[in-house]
C-alpha cells in the first residue's frame, strides 16, 4: 500500500471518529435542559457535564489531527528540504526586521530566537546615536547589556483568513500582565510597543531551567517567591508545565518572560466572580508545576508535603494531557519531514557564566 492511499485512509478515519463525536453532543443539549427543568422521566439515565466535554474535545482532536494530516502529508520523503507553509509562523516566511524603533531609541537585530505559529522573538541591540549597525561591538550575553527582546504576535493570514486581529488581541493582553508585573523581582523590565502587535523587554541573561543547571534549595525558595508575588497580583502564569519557560538567569535566579497564556484579572478583587474562580484555578495549577518541577530537579530540599503536592494532578490536567498530547505528538512529527526554518541559529541550553 503507497502513502498516498495511506494518507487517505487516515483522513476517512480522523473525520468519521470526529463525526461520532456530533451525536452525544446534540444528545447532551437536548436531555440537559430538559432534565433541569424536570421534563425528564426518572428512569432516565442524569447526563454528565463532561460528557459535553469529551464529544466537543472529540470532534476539536479531530480536526487538529486532519488539518496537520492535510497540511503536512503530501511530503513524502523524510528527507526532503522543502519548509512548511508559510501560514505555520506567524509573519509567514518574512523574517523580524532588521531594525526596530521602540521607546525614542533604535534597535539592531542580533538573531531570531524562536519563530512559530504564534510568534516571532528575537534578540536585539542598541544602536547608539551616531553610530551604525557595523560599528557596533559583540552582544555581551553574559551581562545582558545594551541588548532586548523583541516579540511579534502573528500578523501572516491563516490559509487566507485575516490574523492579524487576533496577534493584536494576544498582544495587548501579553503587554497588559508585563506592564501589571512591573516591579516584582523576576519580571525583566517593559521597553514600551511596537506597533499594533509587539512590545520590547529587557533582555535576561540566562538560559531555559534545565537539570545540568542543578538548581538548588535557594533556587527554587525565589521561585516561589516570584510565583507568590505574581499570584498576588491577581495573574496566573499557567505555562509553568514547561520547564523551558522558567529562565535561569545568569545571576542564579529564576525569571518569567512569556505571559502570552497568562490569565489576568485585570479588575483585580473587584473581578466578576466566575472570573475569579477561573483565576483560582488556574494559580493552583501553577503549583502543581512548581513541586513537580521542584521533586524532580531538587529531590534532595523536597519535604513529604512538596512529594504530596506534586501528586495531586487534577481533572483539569488529566482532560488538557488526554487531548492535546495526541495533538502535539502528530505536529511534531510531519514537522519533522521540513526543513529548518532558515534565520533561526540552534541554541542549546548552556550552563549561565555567572552568579549572583
Amino acid at each position: 500500500m503507497n502513502r498516498a492511499s495511506v494518507h487517505s485512509r487516515l483522513h476517512r478515519n480522523v473525520l468519521l471518529w470526529g463525526a461520532g463525536g456530533i451525536p452525544p453532543a446534540i444528545r447532551w443539549l437536548h436531555v440537559w435542559p430538559r432534565y433541569h427543568r424536570g421534563l425528564q422521566s426518572k428512569g432516565s439515565l442524569r447526563p454528565h457535564p463532561t460528557d459535553w466535554i469529551a464529544a466537543q474535545a472529540r470532534c476539536g482532536a479531530s480536526i487538529g489531527i486532519l488539518i496537520c494530516c492535510m497540511t503536512q502529508s503530501h511530503l513524502h520523503n523524510p528527507n526532503s528540504t522543502r519548509r512548511p507553509p508559510a501560514s505555520f509562523f506567524a509573519l509567514g516566511y518574512e523574517e523580524l526586521p532588521e531594525q526596530v524603533l521602540c521607546a525614542g531609541k533604535t534597535y539592531h537585530r542580533v538573531k531570531t530566537f524562536k519563530h512559530d505559529f504564534f510568534a516571532a522573538t528575537g534578540l536585539y541591540q542598541h544602536i547608539p546615536t551616531g553610530q551604525s549597525p557595523q560599528e557596533l561591538p559583540a552582544p555581551n550575553l553574559n551581562t545582558g547589556e545594551g541588548l532586548a527582546v523583541l516579540k511579534l504576535q502573528r500578523t501572516f493570514p491563516l490559509f487566507g483568513l485575516p490574523m492579524q486581529w487576533l496577534g493584536a488581541i494576544v498582544a495587548r493582553h501579553e503587554i497588559a500582565i508585563f506592564q501589571k508585573l512591573q516591579g516584582v523581582d523576576g519580571i525583566p523590565e517593559f521597553i514600551g510597543c511596537t506597533g499594533s502587535t509587539g512590545y520590547m523587554h529587557a533582555f535576561v541573561p540566562g538560559a531555559d531551567l534545565a537539570p545540568e543547571f542543578k538548581p538548588d534549595a535557594a533556587f527554587f525558595a525565589r521561585l516561589r517567591e516570584l510565583l507568590a508575588a505574581i499570584h498576588e497580583r491577581h495573574v496566573a502564569y499557567v505555562d509553568t508545565n514547561k520547564r523551558e519557560n522558567i529562565l535561569f538567569g545568569a545571576d542564579g535566579r529564576p525569571h518569567l518572560i512569556d505571559f502570552q497564556i497568562s490569565f489576568n484579572c485585570s479588575n483585580n478583587e473587584n473581578s466578576f466572580w466566575l472570573k475569579r474562580r477561573v483565576l483560582a484555578r488556574l494559580q493552583a495549577e501553577d503549583w502543581y508545576h512548581f513541586y513537580k518541577h521542584k521533586t524532580r530537579l531538587c529531590p534532595q530540599a523536597c519535604t513529604p508535603e512538596d512529594f504530596a503536592n506534586a501528586q495531586r494532578r487534577s481533572w483539569y490536567i488529566r482532560v488538557h494531557r488526554f487531548f492535546a498530547q495526541p495533538i502535539i505528538r502528530t505536529r511534531r512529527k510531519f514537522l519533522r519531514r521540513y526543513a529548518p526554518r532558515p534565520g533561526i541559529e540552534p541554541n542549546p541550553p548552556q550552563p549561565p557564566q555567572a552568579h549572583g
